[in-house]
Formats: C-alpha cells, structure tokens, sequence
C-alpha cells in the first residue's frame, strides 16, 4: 500500500485540466483558503480534494491561466 502525503485541494478548468493546487495545511488558516477558494471559482474553475500518494502520477495541469480558453469555450 503506498503512503498517503496528504490532501490537496486543486482547481479545475471545464476541460478537466487543473489550474491550481494547494496542499490541505493545518496552518492555512479559513479566511486566506476562503478567499484562494472565491479566486478559483469566480474564473469558472471547479475544486476537488483530492488524496495524493507517494509515487502518484502528476496530474495534466494546463500551461497556464489563460492557455485552456480554446478548450473549455466548448
């Protein structure tokens, strides 16, 4: 069985592909994710938590912010 490193929460673009990520820290305190979260969502991404194993494959990220336009116009 692999070893668990954690919780990230991700941000994803309609595509699937993810456009952020943040690991899930007991020292992130409410008022700093609340407002990461707000960011995510009000440029139409969706958030998934997700548990990250060690040896996991990264996930398909896109290039950057605005590079999945085409994609996710659909």
């Amino acid at each position: 069985m692999s070893t668990s490193l954690g919780f990230v929460y991700v941000a994803k673009r309609k595509c699937g592909k993810i456009s952020a990520s943040a690991w899930d820290d007991v020292n992130w305190n409410n008022h700093d994710k609340i407002k990461t979260f707000r960011s995510w969502l009000a440029r139409g991404d969706t958030i998934e938590v997700i548990e990250r194993f060690k040896n996991d494959e990264m996930p398909e990220w896109i290039c950057d912010t605005f590079c999945c336009e085409g994609c996710c116009t659909k």
